[in-house]
């Protein structure tokens, strides 16, 4: 067990609800906040976490990341249920996460941890609940502030660039299945059947969805930034007969499943 863990463990047990499943997750309860600390975070949030932020590989690679955050209590849970069963870190409404290495880090942690659950009890469920929401809207703006001057409209979680007759350019946030993250994803397919006949996964090196939240905004612009100056751009620029002969370069995904042909996304812009 890391010394940071092992120590942080020493100084929550008398102050938190520690899970029964778990022994590196601990919760508190007060209705209807679950207020809750996780530490030592497995390889999947680490990796979520870096898709981006390359500074978080300097210093000591062995330092774990340690998470707060703040869940609700549904109207028929019945608390000692959830500290028996747990919540994840990553299921709380907001989290934030911080790598340990050092007492003074473990100090500041803890301290910034139980000084924001109080402020967040303050504010209140809806208070909580609403600075999730403004957060998720900013996160979409940055990636809408890129696109919309390319000529990109947005449609819920998709922006869209009609191209070369009936094809589409589009830029997917898809919201994941299983946890509170996203898979970006740019698309070129046609308008008349929803399915991506090519693709590109946006988070450079890692096909993983990310954290919103807990990834720098920073670098996801930088991401979007990169996927526009290196492909969509030259889309944008390129003639549909030089389009034709960059076909195979271009697709990343044989098979797109539309049932229709193997280039059904050139076929529908040469009709």
């Amino acid at each position: 067990m890391n010394e940071w863990v092992r120590k942080a463990i020493q100084r929550l047990q008398g102050r938190m609800t520690q899970t029964r499943i778990r022994e590196k997750r601990f919760f508190l309860l007060c209705e209807p906040f679950c207020f809750v600390i996780q530490l030592e975070m497995d390889s999947g949030f680490d990796e979520t976490l870096l898709v981006f932020d390359k500074t978080h590989l300097t210093g000591d690679a062995e330092a774990p990341y340690f998470l707060y955050g703040c869940a609700f209590l549904q109207k028929d849970d019945d608390p000692r249920h959830l500290a028996e069963l747990g919540v994840t870190g990553l299921e709380c409404t907001l989290r934030v996460a911080r790598r340990v290495d050092s007492d003074d880090a473990l100090d500041a942690f803890l301290q910034e941890a139980f000084a924001q659950f109080d402020a967040w009890e303050a504010e209140g469920k809806e208070g909580v609940q609403e600075h999730s929401r403004q957060m998720r809207k900013a996160f979409m703006q940055d990636i809408t502030g890129l696109l919309k001057p390319l000529g990109f409209r947005k449609r819920s979680n998709n922006w869209v660039h009609p191209w070369h007759g009936r094809l589409l350019l589009k830029f997917h946030a898809q919201k994941s299945a299983y946890s509170d993250s996203y898979y970006l994803r740019f698309y070129i397919c046609h308008g008349s059947i929803n399915c991506g006949c090519v693709y590109y996964d946006v988070t450079p090196g890692s096909a993983a969805s990310i954290d919103w939240q807990l990834t720098d905004r920073a670098f996801v612009r930088q991401a979007v930034e990169e996927l526009i100056e290196n492909y969509i751009g030259p889309l944008l620029k390129m003639p549909f007969e030089e389009l034709q002969n960059q076909k195979e370069a271009l697709r990343k995904r044989v098979d797109c499943g539309c049932r229709i042909c193997e280039d059904c996304w050139l076929l529908e812009a040469a009709d």
